[in-house]
């Protein structure tokens, strides 16, 4: 099927929306598609990320969706994730509060070495 959109997502993660009204989500270090996510009918036409992690899509069908991208983490850690990426993305480093170093420590092991480099304490 078609794809009909592209999102780069804060994760640094590829979305795609195709014709057969699908979404993939592509691990750009490895090229291969880790997520298929379903629900519309129609081709998918738009995709953007919001500022609590979630994705959105528009569909021919006339409709929208939402999809939880990080079921398994608290607000607070999407929060601290969404900025540090746009902060990696942007090759910016931010200094954290000691408050947010619980909230890091927390985090799956995939973001903390991904982000590491990026944060600092004071």
């Amino acid at each position: 099927s078609w794809v009909h959109c592209i999102k780069q997502l804060d994760d640094g993660q590829l979305a795609s929306g195709s014709g057969d009204g699908t979404i993939k989500l592509w691990d750009l270090d490895t090229n291969r598609c880790i997520a298929t996510l379903k629900g519309h009918t129609g081709w998918v036409f738009c995709i953007t990320q919001l500022d609590d992690g979630r994705l959105a899509s528009g569909s021919s069908d006339k409709t929208i969706k939402m999809w939880d991208l990080y079921p398994d983490l608290s607000l607070e850690q999407i929060a601290l994730v969404v900025q540090l990426e746009r902060c990696y993305q942007g090759s910016n480093g931010v200094n954290l509060g000691d408050g947010w170093r619980d909230v890091f420590e927390t985090l799956p092991d995939y973001f903390q070495k991904r982000l590491q480099s990026v944060v600092g304490w004071y």
